[in-house]
């Protein structure tokens, strides 16, 4: 009987921190179901010109959620390139770039082939460079090959906590 209660007072430390352990996860989980849940994206107005390789396209924010880790962001571009003359369907993965971001461009010329930027956030007012809930961004994108003439394009956009808006066009 006493060794059992020796066992039982020297594990006890152990088993505190287990319990502790455990609540701290749930505690993460819930905090990323609430993200989740509460991020809302739309993907409109992708327009491009057959023959560039320069796409742009409004992302807005319809969610409680703040969106403003861009760098997290993934964006997938797949269309139908022109290389060497052949239509060649091509997907790419474009990267982030912060340096070039907000700019208030008024074209992609300064974007590398392989990257994307937001342009700026129309009526910025509440918290500049962040995607408040009601905001549009204006995303501009440079594909590593044009698009091929009437080509096909989609984009696929999704946050940090994987929610996902796509939107695709045929470029005439």
């Amino acid at each position: 009987m006493l060794v059992t209660m020796i066992v039982m007072v020297m594990s006890t430390p152990s088993l505190i921190d287990k319990m502790f352990f455990l609540q701290e996860s749930s505690s993460d989980i819930t905090a990323i179901e609430d993200e989740i849940l509460n991020t809302r994206i739309q993907a409109s107005s992708l327009v491009g010109s057959p023959g560039g390789s320069v796409i742009n396209f409004t992302l807005s924010n319809s969610g409680d959620q703040k969106l403003w880790n861009f760098e997290k962001f993934d964006l997938f571009v797949t269309y139908e390139a022109d290389i060497l003359g052949t239509k060649t369907m091509t997907v790419e993965h474009l990267v982030y770039n912060a340096t070039g971001s907000f700019l208030n461009m008024g074209s992609a010329d300064d974007v590398q082939a392989g990257y994307w930027v937001v342009n700026n956030i129309t009526d910025d007012a509440v918290e500049k460079r962040i995607l408040n809930k009601n905001e549009a961004g204006e995303i501009l994108a440079k594909l590593s090959n044009p698009v091929y003439a009437n080509g096909k394009v989609m984009v696929v956009v999704s946050t940090q906590s994987g929610v996902l808006s796509s939107i695709a066009v045929q470029l005439s």
